[in-house]
């Protein structure tokens, strides 16, 4: 007879272990679940940030290659076009003026 009390309690026992488990999934389940699909979006939403990043760095690149061309061009027009520069005459001074034919 006790060993028929061991026996049904190890069996409470272990019905109530069985109970706690399955309370604990029902309850925390959908937490994981929940958990996991806004790891997936949030890891979707990381790769398209990585490609839109991509695509904006060839755009700096494509317009950093134009602006570097227009430079260039402009700077061939320039030189292309120019004259070479005279150096300037003297200023006149008409007091140096002056003096210079009275000394003459």
């Amino acid at each position: 007879m006790s060993g028929d009390v061991v026996t049904w309690g190890a069996v409470a026992v272990a019905i109530g272990a069985v109970i706690s488990i399955v309370t604990f999934w029902t309850r925390y389940s959908d937490r994981l679940t929940s958990a996991r699909a806004k790891a997936d979006e949030a890891i979707k939403q990381t790769e398209e940030a990585k490609q839109a990043a991509a695509g904006l760095q060839n755009d700096i690149r494509n317009a950093s290659a134009e602006m570097h061309s227009s430079i260039e061009k402009t700077a061939a027009d320039i030189e292309a076009t120019a004259t070479p520069l005279e150096a300037p005459a003297p200023p006149s001074n008409p007091a140096q003026d002056a003096v210079g034919h009275e000394q003459r």
